[in-house]
């Protein structure tokens, strides 16, 4: 995959966290660093030590993650969030959106975009779901709001795009 190639190529990591079920798709990408299997190390005990240390060092503006622009330039860019950033970012959202616990929001954005951090971090703070609609089912309406009505999907932070003719061929009443 070209994107995530161009991606690795700006990071540059040391290591790759792939789960069994996307290893051979790893080994097909252009990476020099070490791949490692989740599920191999999910039963490891934690090295406390380590733990205690690293966290020792955090701070409200130690990187968090790195999520990578669309490339119109034509190589992709990462932007280091900072746990304070987001933070202040999911407070700021929470103001605006009233979700609760029994909320369920609606994903339409792929995980390494950035709209997608709000569809996992704020329902966390809340204590609400997130549902990752199928990417599919967003050119067929019958199925899309099939999966709403299904998964009952009580909140949507969407793209005007994404919602724009939806509306306007009344699909939401």
């Amino acid at each position: 995959d070209l994107r995530l190639n161009q991606i690795l190529s700006v990071i540059k990591a040391p290591y790759l966290l792939v789960d069994a079920a996307h290893l051979e798709i790893a080994k097909t990408l252009e990476y020099d660093g070490e791949i490692i299997v989740m599920e191999d190390i999910m039963n490891t005990p934690a090295d406390e030590k380590i733990l205690a240390e690293r966290a020792a060092t955090l701070t409200c503006t130690s990187p968090l993650y790195v999520i990578f622009t669309a490339g119109s330039t034509g190589k992709p860019k990462g932007v280091i969030t900072s746990h304070l950033s987001l933070m202040t970012y999911i407070d700021s959202v929470c103001k605006v959106l009233d979700i609760n616990d029994t909320d369920t929001m609606g994903n339409q954005s792929p995980l390494d975009y950035i709209a997608a951090v709000r569809d996992i971090y704020f329902p966390i703070s809340k204590g609400a779901s997130t549902f990752i609609i199928p990417k599919n089912e967003f050119a067929v309406p019958t199925e899309l709001f099939g999966t709403l009505n299904r998964e009952k999907i009580t909140a949507l932070c969407w793209s005007v795009a994404g919602v724009e003719i939806r509306v306007k061929v009344g699909a939401f009443d």
